[in-house]
């Protein structure tokens, strides 16, 4: 079962995010927990940035929506705070931005029956959306026996943010250059996310 959202990221990291850009690039690189660029300290912590080669930037951030009575209220408000933390990112020059949605089978079945029809409805209103931003992508995990199965309505960002002010293009170049700091060490060694090891 999902415990918390590091789990959700560690498990989505592991079984798709990593093996997509692995496919993609011979050479990525991942921070984990993005809190400065460029000495600066960034307006919201990034959960996951992962950089092929020199040439491109990914920004990832993760929610999870969960079951419990007293917070079942609060997760479309998480939906909402992710969305606005993966658009902040295009801020800083990424060249794409995914928000990663995880629904726990701790929710009851009446929920997530709910949260399974939002989703789809939403679906033509995300295209909609993709067209105008197709650098910008969504995707949801429901959470089934343990497993993650991805729910195909969303798709992946197929084009790059065109960066197109000198302090995006300066925070891109650093962020491609490695100039950052995270908190992030401790979490991919508890999940086994070094790439080294993968």
């Amino acid at each position: 079962m999902i415990v918390d959202e590091d789990d959700f990221q560690a498990r989505v990291m592991k079984d798709h995010i990593y093996p997509h850009h692995k496919s993609a690039h011979s050479q990525i690189r991942s921070y984990a927990k993005l809190t400065h660029i460029k000495g600066r300290r960034t307006v919201s912590e990034i959960d996951l940035v992962v950089v092929e080669g020199r040439e491109r930037a990914f920004a990832y951030e993760f929610k999870v929506l969960r079951g419990k009575a007293r917070v079942r209220s609060r997760n479309y408000k998480r939906i909402y705070q992710g969305l606005g933390q993966a658009l902040l990112y295009f801020w800083y020059g990424f060249d794409q931005s995914t928000l990663c949605i995880g629904i726990s089978e701790d929710l009851d079945t009446f929920t997530r029956k709910k949260i399974e029809a939002k989703i789809i409805q939403a679906g033509p209103v995300i295209d909609e959306i993709r067209k105008s931003m197709p650098y910008f992508g969504c995707k949801a995990f429901f959470e089934e026996k343990d497993k993650l199965k991805r729910v195909r309505v969303f798709s992946s960002p197929k084009a790059s943010f065109p960066v197109k002010t000198r302090p995006m293009q300066e925070d891109r170049e650093a962020i491609l250059a490695g100039n950052v700091r995270t908190r992030g060490e401790s979490f991919l060694r508890k999940h086994g996310l070094v790439l080294s090891k993968l």
